[in-house]
């Protein structure tokens, strides 16, 4: 499963997949990010416990995440791929 992500940047679109990877060593409902670092810092993928079934609280996720970055107002498509 991942997240297909379109932004608007001045040179036309971009396209960014994020991966969605289910975890069993972190909480049962619990939502995380991975960050990676080098070579730039930047979201890596997604975590998600194993009793996240809700594709819309992903969507929720990734949207906060955005918002929290100032990217949100750039997206013109996000697409959750299974």
């Amino acid at each position: 499963m991942s997240l297909m992500v379109e932004l608007k940047s001045e040179y036309g679109l971009e396209r960014i997949r994020i991966p969605i990877l289910r975890k069993y060593n972190i909480g049962k409902k619990d939502i995380e990010r991975k960050m990676r670092t080098r070579p730039h810092e930047g979201l890596s993928a997604i975590l998600i416990g194993r009793n996240v079934n809700s594709v819309d609280e992903v969507r929720d996720f990734a949207e906060r995440y955005f918002k929290e970055i100032g990217l949100y107002s750039k997206i013109s498509n996000m697409n959750l791929q299974l």
